[in-house]
């Protein structure tokens, strides 16, 4: 073989493995999960597909998925002893899109939702939701079983890599003026304005958007800069102009530098 052979033949080898190492970036399910006092096992390696291959699993979520960014999905029928616990984990091509799936089925506290290992986990009628970074899992516990899918959950939780939720939520749960619930919307995020996407809440008669894309009617709200990204702040109702004053002065400060600019 020639040398240009080989170098061919080595690239083409280093370009598999880059393909392969992308494709696998996923957390994939592990054939066993320890946790405390329990231990979870499935029969096969868990599959994983890609989001084009989505509807074999999940038909009628495929599109909504796939909306918010979802990219590889990998499932997992665990047991332990007689009990069967389905898992699925999606991988999202953002931590935004991961969240924002999480709190569509998680809610804005209607469940019981809990910090754990850097990710957030929530039991609501009888499913498990979790979310850290770009991953999003959910556990269907059998009857009975809720107490063993939670210790799944947070194992799952552990090594999974990121943390949840995207530091802008985080900040601005907690900022005065923020909202106690903050939504994701990957697009249709205010009403009349294609392609916008960004994030959503409400505090008492003020609602506010954070356009990550898109702007509102008439340029209104202002510019700010949140971790290296300019977005659009603007809030309405009673007081809409005092909450975006506030809130745009206080995340940029709790997330990181930027400019106000154009004051409406």
């Amino acid at each position: 073989m020639t040398r240009i052979s080989l170098l061919l033949c080595g690239a083409i080898i280093v370009f598999s493995l880059s393909i392969q190492s992308a494709a696998g970036e996923i957390v994939p399910l592990p054939r066993g999960v320890k946790a405390e006092h329990h231990s979870f096992v499935t029969g096969a390696s868990p599959p994983v597909l890609g989001k084009e291959d989505f509807y074999e699993h999940i038909d009628g979520e495929a599109e909504f998925f796939i909306r918010f960014g979802a990219e590889v999905l990998s499932y997992a029928y665990y047991r332990e002893g007689e009990r069967e616990y389905p898992v699925d984990l999606f991988r999202f091509s953002g931590d935004e899109g991961a969240y924002g799936v999480y709190r569509v089925y998680a809610g804005c506290g209607e469940g019981e939702e809990r910090e754990v290992g850097k990710g957030l986990v929530t039991s609501l009628e009888g499913v498990i939701y979790g979310v850290k970074g770009r991953y999003f899992f959910r556990i269907f516990p059998p009857e009975g079983g809720r107490g063993e899918a939670l210790s799944l959950a947070e194992a799952l939780v552990k090594r999974t890599p990121g943390s949840a939720p995207p530091p802008e939520v985080r900040a601005l749960t907690s900022l005065p003026g923020g909202g106690a619930c903050v939504e994701y919307f990957p697009d249709n995020l205010f009403p009349g304005v294609e392609r916008s996407r960004g994030y959503r809440w409400e505090e008492g008669r003020v609602k506010c958007f954070l356009f990550k894309s898109g702007k509102p009617p008439g340029g209104k709200g202002r510019e700010i800069e949140i971790a290296g990204e300019r977005c659009r702040l603007y809030c309405t109702g009673d007081g809409g102009e005092t909450v975006e004053e506030e809130v745009a002065s206080q995340l940029e400060k709790a997330v990181g530098r930027g400019k106000k600019e154009r004051k409406r």
